[in-house]
């Protein structure tokens, strides 16, 4: 462009970095770190700084251009232009770089000159070395405060300000990789990923391949890596249709995301309780989130993906012992392959957990992910969920990969909506897998009676969390699983789901609290019976009888560890229901009850209120 530009001005004396050095301080005090950005210049301004025939010339390239019909006001043809040449000029002069980097006092005013940072530390290594000593000051003194980064690696920030954290942890990245002088690589991954872990709540591309640069050369230092995606919280695409009684659950505020418990569509969606739940969404951690988006997902079928290329991440897995890996909801897709050929090169050996969830977009591409478990034989904890399957070949052939997992602890397989058939073939291997299995999860699956007879036997007794889904089984079976689950003395925590049996399920939990010294929380679901719709949940659900409510309740009395209890789709007669509320208050350390709130009659509602622990109603 240039070229061309200087032959129709035939014999222009200047050079293109003459242009730009020339602009550079025009362009530099339209981006003053604490004003407003201003695009628009007077033309005599730019000739003042410079020359006339550098002002025609810079119009004539398309650096600048005349603004609308105004022939005194020139403008950068975009502000990303203006901030690269802005950049530029200020890595030519160190001293009004370190002026530039003095008026930067905050991580968001970092992140709105982030384009001039990038462009000043990519022109040479002095440059990046003062923006870097910037960044990580700033670094020091706003994001590694408290317990702020400590609650980032864990998710428990709101989805604002793990975006903020996020979003400036890239732009550290991006710096430091542009010049590659920076800071040395271990003392920079050391600063921005506190104990050897790195967690990224959704990433860019090229941040992506700038932190697998860095993580294949961190000389084995990271142990960690955490990566979540989810549609960006001001999309309003997510949130046309979904139920209002979860939003209006978010709106106060609470400490749970609904998942089976609402399944019904709002027919309207008032625009202004959207915009609210905008704002009251940012205020939630990221895993909160992560699950509502997923149940938007799951109402509307919208898509959850990313176009991130992890590839020069998943290569960097081959320098370092990673422990821990972990992806939720963001969609491998082309990485697949790459991440197989990473496992069965061997990079996954020193792996001690593993979750996928949501991370495949067919039931083929899962099968090839549970193919390669066992090429991870230090595997204590292992969750693939939420993912498509192929009935009759992912989960058979995740059972016959388990058996080399000779460590494995937790195994979370859950909300695949696989076949009672596919089930069976885990069930099988249990006895064969690690003596030391303390967690089974397998919610939101089919079971059948003959599932239910093998899950009887092959429950191995060292259990301390168990969650199953009980559905579609007679009621024989039912009673039989139940009462088999007896023998789990240590078990801890347990979730028994869609029971289609209401009485025979409270009453067998309630004869097994004498028999679980150790329990600690239980969640009990029913599944309503498929009636009108214009019924209410007390007329799809039965009423607990008083003879299988009087075993729970002489049980829960005497149960001394319980700390949280969740009943769904439940119908408490009010006296049963009062006599539960005073048995929560009675207890010294109980944190939470939950129940549904269509099931909770008018004259207990105000019985809710006065209580010290947290008491959570449910739709």
């Amino acid at each position: 462009m240039y070229q061309s530009c200087v032959q129709q001005k035939q014999h222009s004396s200047l050079t293109q970095n003459t242009i730009i050095q020339e602009l550079g301080a025009i362009a530099v005090k339209g981006l003053t770190p604490t004003k407003t950005p201003t695009l628009v210049f007077n033309r005599n301004e730019i000739i003042k700084s410079s020359s006339k025939e550098l002002a025609n010339v810079a119009c004539a390239m398309g650096v600048i251009s005349q603004k609308d019909d105004h022939a005194n006001s020139l403008t950068f043809f975009h502000k990303s232009g203006q901030e690269h040449i802005a950049g530029k000029y200020l890595a030519d002069h160190p001293d009004e770089l370190r002026s530039y980097l003095s008026a930067i006092k905050t991580v968001d005013i970092a992140m709105a000159t982030g384009l001039v940072l990038i462009s000043a530390a990519a022109a040479n290594n002095d440059a990046a070395k003062e923006v870097m000593t910037s960044l990580m000051k700033l670094f020091n003194e706003e994001i590694d405060v408290k317990e702020n980064i400590s609650l980032y690696y864990r998710g428990k920030l709101s989805v604002d300000e793990t975006r903020r954290v996020q979003q400036f942890i890239e732009l550290c990245l991006e710096c430091n990789y542009e010049a590659d002088a920076g800071v040395k690589f271990n003392e920079m991954l050391s600063r921005l990923f506190k104990d050897g872990q790195v967690y990224c709540f959704g990433i860019q591309p090229y941040p992506a391949v700038a932190l697998g640069y860095y993580m294949e050369h961190s000389d084995s230092w990271i142990r960690s890596f955490k990566l979540q995606a989810v549609a960006h919280p001001h999309d309003p695409q997510i949130y046309y249709g979904p139920c209002q009684e979860i939003n209006q659950q978010i709106l106060k505020g609470l400490k749970i995301i609904p998942d089976e418990e609402v399944q019904q569509m709002c027919n309207e969606y008032k625009k202004e309780h959207r915009e609210i739940l905008h704002k009251e969404l940012l205020e939630l951690p990221p895993a909160e989130f992560v699950a509502y988006i997923e149940l938007m997902q799951r109402c509307e079928g919208l898509p959850s993906t990313s176009d991130t290329n992890l590839g020069p991440i998943i290569q960097s897995f081959k320098h370092i012992k990673l422990e821990k890996l972990a992806i939720d909801n963001f969609k491998l897709g082309r990485n697949l392959a790459d991440f197989v050929k990473s496992v069965n090169n061997g990079h996954m050996i020193s792996l001690t957990e593993f979750w996928a969830a949501s991370v495949t977009s067919t039931g083929e591409q899962t099968t090839r992910l549970v193919s390669v478990v066992d090429k991870m034989p230090a595997l204590k904890t292992l969750g693939i969920h939420r993912n498509d399957i192929e009935h009759g070949e992912t989960l058979p052939t995740l059972a016959q990969k388990l058996v080399r997992c000779t460590s494995l602890q937790k195994l979370h397989i859950s909300d695949y909506n696989a076949p009672a058939e596919d089930m069976i073939a885990i069930f099988k291997e249990l006895p064969r897998l690690s003596t030391q299995l303390q967690a089974l999860i397998t919610v939101n699956n089919h079971m059948n009676d003959d599932a239910a007879t093998i899950l009887s036997k092959t429950l191995p007794e060292t259990i301390t969390n168990l969650g199953i889904s009980v559905c579609d089984i007679s009621r024989q079976k039912h009673k039989e699983l139940l009462t088999g689950l007896h023998r789990l003395v240590l078990l801890e925590k347990l979730r028994l789901k869609d029971s289609p049996y209401p009485d025979d399920m409270v009453e067998c939990v309630g004869t097994g609290l004498t028999s679980w010294s150790q329990m600690q929380e239980f969640t009990l679901i029913c599944r309503p019976k498929d009636d009108r719709d214009d019924e209410t949940m007390q007329q799809k659900v039965p009423q607990i009888s008083a003879g299988a409510w009087e075993k729970m309740e002489k049980s829960l009395k005497s149960a001394r560890h319980i700390t949280g209890i969740r009943f769904s789709k439940i119908c408490l007669a009010n006296r049963s229901f009062t006599e539960l509320l005073e048995i929560c208050q009675e207890k010294e350390n109980f944190q939470y009850l939950r129940y549904t709130r269509a099931c909770l009659s008018e004259e207990n509602v105000e019985l809710c209120n006065d209580n010290e622990y947290e008491f959570v109603t449910l739709d």
